[in-house]
């Protein structure tokens, strides 16, 4: 699967995770990264990425972008109903990333 901007799918959870669009980040695990609009980041085949801090003190370059096959927060299916495509009539989503 890849992600597509302005779609909602659903997570491992079953929760619905609306994705905006491509984040101004850096590439994870060679991937293009997506935003959502509950403000979490997904790789292009739809793994979450969690950024975590590598060493104290706290600079930007010490902290570090992963996905992890196995979480229950990376996409499982698109949602294509109904309610979710008309969920984003009228949203905004350029330049917000």
């Amino acid at each position: 699967m890849k992600l597509k901007p302005r779609t909602t799918y659903r997570n491992g959870n079953g929760d619905r995770v609306s994705i905006a669009g491509l984040a101004r980040t850096a590439p994870v695990d060679s991937e293009p990264v997506f935003w959502s609009i509950q403000g979490d980041h997904y790789t292009e085949s739809g793994k979450f990425v969690v950024t975590k801090r590598t060493t104290p003190p706290a600079r930007p370059e010490e902290y570090e972008r992963v996905t992890n096959r196995e979480s229950l927060r990376n996409i499982a299916s698109e949602d294509t109903s109904p309610d979710a495509v008309s969920w984003w009539d009228g949203v905004k989503t350029e330049g917000l990333s």
